[in-house]
């Protein structure tokens, strides 16, 4: 286990989920404790060797994290806050990177019993996806796919806002989709996703938040 390691000035504190492709640890800078980020550790050919280890089976957050983030804070607000110095890099061969600690899943507007969550405040939940895809439809980016779990939100000052932390686009490439929750039947049929399948998973999205349970799941 990485748990203990510092990674290039990141001590790693504890682990929040472990998948076949990547962990992710929650992490401190080494020589100040309150600089507190989360890191995600890639694996390639899925090969995980954290996926069995009993230290993740009660960390699990659900927030996806798989894809070192294009856009950032500094790009728009709706984008992850990462570090300005030693934010990515390689340890023993496996590329790593971090960025802000999830504040809440986005899945939590659905299935947290503590997380009071208003019309109005779907609403704007909404409104601020919509926006992200806006923004990124305007870069001439599409989505692989678009889950719930690659939102968070973070605690501001005015409520939350929605974050996209997950950031895999579609570059002409081939690829599979481990969880389909959310997939434009198009791109299950093994069609290039589109905007149009990004607002399909959008609605998906929305559905599942609002309902709290999708009918196919």
């Amino acid at each position: 286990s990485l748990i203990g390691k510092v990674i290039d000035g990141w001590r790693v504190q504890e682990a929040i989920k472990c998948t076949p492709r990547c962990s992710l640890f929650k992490v401190c800078w080494d020589t100040n404790e309150e600089t507190k980020f989360c890191m995600t550790v890639v694996y390639k050919d899925s090969d995980n060797p954290d996926y069995n280890d009993n230290s993740f089976e009660n960390n699990l957050t659900d927030v996806n994290a798989f894809v070192k983030p294009e856009y950032t804070y500094y790009t728009s607000h709706c984008f992850p806050i990462v570090p300005l110095k030693n934010a990515s890099g390689v340890y023993e061969g496996h590329e790593w990177f971090v960025y802000e600690r999830v504040s809440k899943p986005l899945s939590d507007v659905a299935t947290s019993n503590t997380l009071k969550v208003s019309r109005d405040d779907e609403i704007n939940i909404a409104v601020q996806i919509l926006e992200i895809l806006q923004f990124l439809f305007a870069q001439n980016k599409v989505l692989k796919n678009l889950d719930v779990h690659d939102f968070f939100l973070r605690r501001t000052t005015k409520g939350y806002r929605v974050i996209l932390l997950n950031q895999d686009f579609y570059t002409k490439e081939s690829f599979t989709i481990e969880d389909t929750t959310y997939t434009s039947t198009s791109v299950i049929h093994g069609n290039e996703p589109t905007m149009r399948d990004n607002v399909v998973s959008f609605v998906y999205i929305m559905l599942f938040l609002i309902n709290k349970s999708l009918p196919w799941e």
